[in-house]
C-alpha cells in the first residue's frame, strides 16, 4: 500500500505535481480534491515571506486548506517558516 504524504492515511494515492513547486507527492483522494498539500513543503516554499499578504492569491486557498487539516493557525504557519529560515540560513553558513 501507498502512504499518502499530506495526512499519512494508507491506500490508493495519486502522484501529482505540487502546488508548492516543482515536486510531487503522492496524495489520497480526500487530501487531493481538498488541495491539501504536506506541511514542510508549503513551510518552505513560502521561505523568505512574513505574511499572507506576500503570498500569491492564487495559493491562498491551498494555504488554508492545509492550514484546516493540520489545526495550525496563519500565525503559527509563519513562525514556522520563521523557524526553517533560521535553521537553513543557519545549516548554510555551516555546511551542514
Amino acid at each position: 500500500m501507498q502512504r499518502c504524504d499530506v495526512c499519512g492515511k494508507e491506500g490508493k494515492v495519486y502522484v501529482v505535481n505540487s502546488a508548492t513547486g516543482a515536486v510531487s507527492f503522492a496524495y489520497c483522494a480526500e487530501c487531493f480534491q481538498s488541495y491539501r498539500e504536506p506541511y514542510g513543503a508549503m513551510v518552505a516554499s513560502l521561505y523568505g515571506m512574513n505574511s499572507m499578504e506576500e503570498v500569491a492569491e492564487w495559493y491562498k486557498p491551498v494555504i488554508y486548506a492545509t492550514l484546516e487539516a493540520e489545526g495550525k493557525t496563519v500565525e503559527q504557519l509563519f513562525e514556522d517558516v520563521e523557524a526553517f529560515a533560521q535553521e537553513y540560513e543557519l545549516a548554510m553558513r555551516h555546511g551542514d
